[in-house]
């Protein structure tokens, strides 16, 4: 609410300047959100790799395998 009415106070040329700043600034926040999401799969990510290694062993071995 505090933009909208700072955006409605300010004329018409100030607009312009604050969409850019908008933009960048929900870029920015997305940016680091997915940098923290990533490196928090990665962390996670090292435990699964095991459990896919044993589940790949019971599986019969496929024509590629076999060249």
């Amino acid at each position: 609410m505090f933009v909208v009415n700072l955006l409605e106070e300010a004329g018409s040329d100030t607009i312009s300047v604050w969409i850019p700043i908008v933009i960048l600034g929900w870029f920015l926040l997305m940016t680091i959100i997915g940098w923290q999401v990533s490196h928090r799969n990665m962390a996670v990510g090292n435990g699964s790799q095991e459990a896919d290694a044993s589940h790949s062993e019971s599986s019969p071995p496929s024509e590629i395998d076999n060249h």
